[in-house]
């Protein structure tokens, strides 16, 4: 479990990858738990929600008094992560770090402290240098929700003999969310007809200074915008920089314009999305924005800072402007204006709603292609699968590269032609609509891929990179 007040950012990821798992079908879907550590035991209400699509809890930890009074529901109990290790197939996410020995993959959410390291205190930045340094090293299997980030990956770690898999979550929005009343939530926080929104922590990389400045040019220029934020205002790294922004609004006459709710409720939220205008995003620094996501779902107008990580998410109605310069941004919201009124757009939202599930469902599959592949990696048998299949799979070299020499060697084939389809169909992924298609884990060798075919058995390339084993 990650996430808490002061890192919404976390609890929307373990939210989002949670009900991406409802849209497989049910024989194919993997069973979830929730393993909360005894260090993030006080924010587990973050995740109620989500309790009724678990398959259950585990606690690890010693205090298991404390636990049974938080979690007030049944669950698991493991003293250490040896213990998980033998409940778990896998488990996900190792936030920022890795547990030895744990079949798991490893996430690192973004490289910020090497591009806006001003914005970290030394200590911080040392700490989080020596996590992603350990990660590099110890990592078998390393997880990031953009290319963006595992191309940082390989620069800063050129040398890392990690596994490297992008996984980029998508928002599921709950079908009740479109059918409430989003009038009722503006009325309910008092806010005017019209009004764009920022949906982002007050930290300093999130660029509200800017978006304030700018909004003090659209007042110059005879525009009476108003802008909603919601979002905690407390930064343990950065304590000053919510009252800064507020004698900031002060300094700039923008009182009556801005209006911070903070931190509220997640549907109030999403319904302040739909009835908005339209969303902003300012932000210097993102590993792949939540908001983006939410409003790709609502399919929302969003002005987006020209970060390349926006670009790859790249939602249908983004407009984007350069994170540096409050004049392009202002022109881009005079630009819009005329063209926006306040939400739902219902014919959007049926449209957009309908595009993102078929992102959602392969976010789904990948995440479980991901699962698959990490019991190759960290070699624990799957229980379907026949002994000399599995023997045969995992023919790669100690130091996780395919040998060259070994590709459909004679005695390779024999041993293929000695395991019957249906050991081949069980390794086989079942989520392909195509009966014939299936897709495999990357780390399954080449020849035992072309083995396969010679069933007629087709194979999906795009969750398959030898070349990883080629380098």
């Amino acid at each position: 479990m990650i996430g808490n007040q002061g890192w919404l950012g976390g609890v929307s990821y373990i939210e989002s990858l949670v009900q991406a798992m409802q849209c497989l079908d049910k024989e194919d879907r993997p069973q979830i738990y929730l393993a909360i550590s005894e260090e993030i035991l006080h924010a587990v209400d973050f995740h109620r929600k989500i309790f009724p699509l678990l398959d259950g809890l585990i606690y690890v930890g010693n205090n298991d008094e404390m636990a049974r009074d938080i979690l007030q529901i049944p669950f698991t109990h493991c003293c250490t992560y040896d213990e998980l290790n033998e409940l778990l197939d896998f488990y996900f996410p190792v936030n920022s770090d890795v547990i030895p020995g744990l079949c798991s993959a490893s996430w690192i959410p973004d490289f910020q402290h090497l591009y806006l390291p001003d914005y970290f205190s030394p200590f911080e930045r040392c700490k989080r240098d020596q996590a992603f340094q350990r990660i590099a090293e110890q990592s078998r299997l390393v997880v990031f929700s953009s290319e963006n980030a595992k191309k940082d990956f390989h620069h800063f770690f050129p040398d890392s003999k990690a596994i490297t898999r992008v996984l980029s979550f998508h928002t599921n929005i709950d079908n009740q969310v479109y059918e409430k009343n989003s009038l009722e939530i503006q009325k309910k926080y008092n806010l005017p007809n019209e009004f764009l929104i920022c949906s982002n922590q007050f930290w300093p990389h999130k660029n509200h200074d800017f978006l304030f400045k700018a909004w003090s040019l659209l007042n110059k220029k005879g525009k009476n915008i108003h802008l909603v934020c919601t979002g905690p205002t407390d930064d343990p790294q950065s304590p000053e920089t919510y009252p800064k922004l507020q004698a900031l609004i002060n300094d700039l006459n923008l009182n009556d314009n801005i209006h911070i709710l903070g931190i509220i409720p997640r549907e109030d939220q999403l319904q302040l999305l739909r009835r908005s205008l339209a969303v902003i995003q300012p932000s210097l620094f993102e590993g792949w924005s939540s908001v983006v996501e939410e409003s790709r779902a609502l399919g929302k107008t969003i002005f987006l800072s020209d970060l390349p990580v926006h670009y790859e998410q790249n939602p249908k109605y983004a407009v984007f402007f350069d994170r540096y310069d409050v004049n392009d941004l202002v022109q881009k919201i005079l630009d819009t204006l005329p063209n926006l009124s306040p939400g739902p757009d219902f014919s959007r939202e049926r449209t957009s709603w309908e595009n993102v599930q078929s992102l959602i469902e392969d976010y789904a599959h990948q995440f479980c292609s991901i699962v698959i592949e990490a019991q190759y990696i960290f070699n624990r048998k799957i229980k379907t699968i026949n002994k000399s299949l599995w023997n045969l799979l995992t023919e790669i070299q100690p130091d996780g590269k395919l040998d060259k020499n070994n590709e459909l060697h004679e005695t390779t084939c024999q041993s293929i032609e000695n395991i019957n389809q249906e050991d081949c169909l069980e390794v086989a992924y079942k989520n392909i609509r195509d009966p014939k298609t299936k897709i495999l884990p990357r780390s399954v060798p080449q020849h035992v891929i072309q083995g396969l075919s010679q069933y007629g058995i087709n194979v999906i390339n795009y969750v398959i990179d030898v070349d990883d084993y080629h380098q």
